[in-house]
């Protein structure tokens, strides 16, 4: 089932994308120290874990680029 983007849903994927990259980040600190707090000091491990988490947030920031797209398509469509 399609949703149609119209401001309020768009407003819904801004934050749920923003929410969600949001915790990727929490998670990468929670995940760069061990269980008794102190840092990883391993680069390896510390360097996957950035990328890792660099992925999840560039795929909510598609997100929302693919919403505002979406909505942009449908208020020009509707324009003419």
């Amino acid at each position: 089932m399609l949703i149609r983007m119209d401001k309020d849903e768009l407003s819904s994927c801004y934050f749920r994308g923003t929410y969600r990259a949001s915790q990727a980040i929490e998670e990468l600190y929670e995940k760069l120290h061990t269980s008794t707090g102190d840092p990883l000091l391993d680069e390896e491990i510390v360097v996957k874990l950035v990328q890792d988490c660099i992925r999840k947030v560039r795929s909510e920031l598609d997100i929302i680029k693919t919403g505002v797209n979406e909505f942009s398509a449908i208020e020009n469509k509707y324009e003419r």
